[in-house]
């Protein structure tokens, strides 16, 4: 699972830095600051990350999961009326599908 931090300036409350980090490796993160190349850093070091604009202090705003998106094959629809069979397990196979989108 991947997260997914906002870094704010305490100075200027300008967007200091985006971080992101995978839960199996959460001493390699990615910080991606306005204007510059996104760079690998440990985490105490992308902690101490400094406002590009004023130089002021930063703090986390805002920590979120990423999601893998889930990719679904939908089949073209069938000519005719389906038999009632086909309905269902139609259904079911929608309703599986559903379950693990949610």
């Amino acid at each position: 699972m991947r997260y997914r931090a906002e870094l704010r300036c305490y100075l200027c409350s300008r967007g200091t830095a985006t971080l992101e980090w995978d839960e199996a490796q959460p001493n390699a993160v990615t910080v991606d600051r306005p204007g510059l190349e996104p760079v690998v850093m440990s985490a105490p070091a992308a902690r101490r990350v400094r406002c590009v604009r004023c130089g002021g202090p930063s703090f986390i705003e805002e920590v979120e999961r990423l999601r893998e998106p889930v990719v679904v094959t939908i089949e073209p629809a069938k000519r005719g009326r389906p038999r009632k069979a086909d309905k269902e397990r139609e259904l079911a196979l929608e309703r599986e599908l559903l379950a693990r989108i949610a």
